[in-house]
């Protein structure tokens, strides 16, 4: 008699893989026909000079994407080129999360399969999500999910995820803002794995590899990375001139710490802000940031707070019910401290990954959409993991399926909230 795995296996791949399909197809239909209607986005001139630069200007972060492209391409390259290259690995990214969400959604118990489903959309496209990535093609971001989507595979295999300290160091050469973001979840998803108690100790070992990977990366660049630059700011604008960069500022506002027009060149007493040691190179980002705050509040630009306040009240209906689940679950939770902790920091989570890159960045309504992906990712794999939460979840939204008035005056007030701030 022929197992079930077999017989699928003969089915067509279209077939097999329907859900995948239709997620993949879905996603890229809605962010590219509905959010941008049609429109492919074009590449500005300060995101394609991010694909010129790399490892010669120095052993720095924010380098690795360029140095993979211009690798690449060479010459040859042009903001044509590497826009396809950026809307192929978006595909790329799609086609993968497909897969996943698949395999979350045949996890699911038969009588909770509507209300997977439903979660799954709403993670497609709900507010603070995918969208942002349709938005800024050219971006560094996309390379922040692309591998956390390799993360997330890796955890699946009993020998591939030996390779998750190896991404933590790709996350940090990306950008060490990510040791307060997807590294984050990258720590709480292992601490998971530990507690589970399933070669609990394999996998304690492979969580203080990303540990010590994570955070040591992280001290390093921020200690040393100004030092580690080979060119002075002026030859470093010669450079990206001569591989084709119409725009330097852009640049140089990250790398050398320049805050750009109208802003102060806030750059201790180097050439850039982070040669003077761990402590002050932090709170040197604090006090960029205050200045750029204090121009706000004096009424210069109120974009950053209105962005944020409406934002969280965008999201506070989901944020609600998450937390209501999450509170319950963990009382429930008996006889595995460690687990009630993981839950505690899911959390706690998003408002570190929110709270602690806005104290450095103006970036509110970007970092307010990593925060939310995060936490949203973070809470799918756990149900994925753990039974009882998906079950208390999944009752949840069978229960709140049930009250149609609440339903629609909830989605009333998020598409309100969505046409009227245009936080995607």
């Amino acid at each position: 008699m022929k197992s079930r795995k077999q017989t699928l296996r003969k089915e067509p791949f279209f077939t097999r893989h329907r859900y995948a399909v239709f997620f993949f197809v879905f996603v890229v239909l809605y962010n590219f026909l509905i959010i941008k209607k049609g429109h492919i986005p074009g590449m500005d001139e300060a995101l394609y000079s991010w694909h010129l630069v790399d490892f010669s200007v120095g052993f720095c972060t924010k380098l690795l994407p360029g140095a993979i492209f211009y690798g690449i391409f060479g010459e040859h390259a042009t903001k044509t080129i590497a826009l396809v290259y950026e809307i192929v690995l978006l595909l790329a990214f799609f086609a993968g999360l497909a897969f996943l969400l698949e395999k979350f959604l045949q996890r699911a118990e038969a009588e909770s399969r509507g209300a997977a489903f439903f979660l799954v959309i709403l993670y497609l496209t709900g507010p603070c999500t995918f969208q942002f990535f349709a938005d800024t093609i050219g971006s560094l971001d996309v390379y922040w999910v692309f591998i956390s989507l390799l993360f997330f595979l890796c955890l699946e295999s009993k020998w591939a995820r030996w390779l998750i300290p190896v991404l933590c160091f790709l996350m940090i050469m990306i950008h060490y803002s990510t040791m307060v973001s997807y590294l984050l979840m990258f720590l709480i998803i292992l601490l998971f794995k530990v507690s589970e108690g399933k070669s609990s100790k394999v996998w304690a070992v492979i969580f203080l590899l990303a540990f010590v990977v994570s955070v040591g990366m992280f001290v390093y660049f921020l200690m040393n990375e100004s030092s580690n630059l080979t060119m002075t700011r002026e030859e470093f604008d010669q450079f990206l001139t001569d591989r084709g960069s119409k725009d330097t500022n852009y640049f140089n506002y990250s790398l050398y710490e320049y805050a750009g027009e109208g802003f102060v060149d806030y750059r201790m007493d180097t050439d850039a802000g982070f040669a003077v040691g761990l402590f002050n190179s932090f709170l040197s980002r604090i006090q960029l940031n205050a200045q750029y705050v204090s121009l706000i509040l004096a009424g210069i630009e109120l974009s950053f707070f209105v962005t944020l306040i409406y934002g969280l009240l965008l999201l506070s209906p989901i944020l609600f019910c998450a937390y209501q689940v999450l509170g319950k679950h963990i009382g429930a939770l008996k006889g595995n401290p460690l687990k009630r902790a993981v839950y505690v920091m899911l959390m706690i989570q998003f408002w570190v990954t929110l709270i602690i890159p806005i104290l450095v960045s103006i970036d509110s309504g970007r970092w307010l959409i990593h925060s939310f992906l995060i936490f949203f990712t973070t809470l799918l794999y756990l149900m994925y993991s753990d039974r009882e939460l998906r079950v208390a979840v999944f009752e949840k939204i069978r229960s709140f399926a049930k009250q149609p008035f609440l339903y629609f005056w909830v989605y009333a007030y998020q598409f309100a909230m969505l046409v009227s701030t245009g936080i995607r």
